[in-house]
């Protein structure tokens, strides 16, 4: 009986620590996209997201602002073609080709 209490007491104690965690947030990820903007160019950005699955990546970023050089003007994306993590590179030769003349 004596130990049916201790672990009952030891179950509560538990719960309630565990409540009272506060959750952690989700890491922020950093990904480079090969994307096709209104005015039809295509060009490599890099996007923040907590979303880990590139292709549900690439829906959430349509219609996403992207700003050029300027920091005044922008377009946004109508087509993605490509997300990778920054250390990867990318799989399609044009995207590939584009990365290395992109600065970041």
């Amino acid at each position: 009986m004596r130990i049916k209490k201790i672990l009952f007491g030891l179950f509560i104690l538990l719960l309630s620590t565990y409540s009272f965690a506060e959750p952690k947030p989700r890491e922020t990820l950093k990904y480079k996209c090969y994307v096709q903007l209104e005015d039809q160019s295509k060009v490599i950005r890099e996007f923040n997201s907590v979303i880990r699955s590139s292709p549900v990546l690439a829906k959430s970023l349509l219609g996403e602002k992207v700003y050029f050089s300027d920091g005044v003007s922008s377009s946004n994306v109508i087509h993605v073609m490509e997300c990778v993590l920054p250390k990867h590179n990318f799989i399609g030769q044009e995207a590939f080709s584009v990365s290395k003349k992109t600065k970041f």
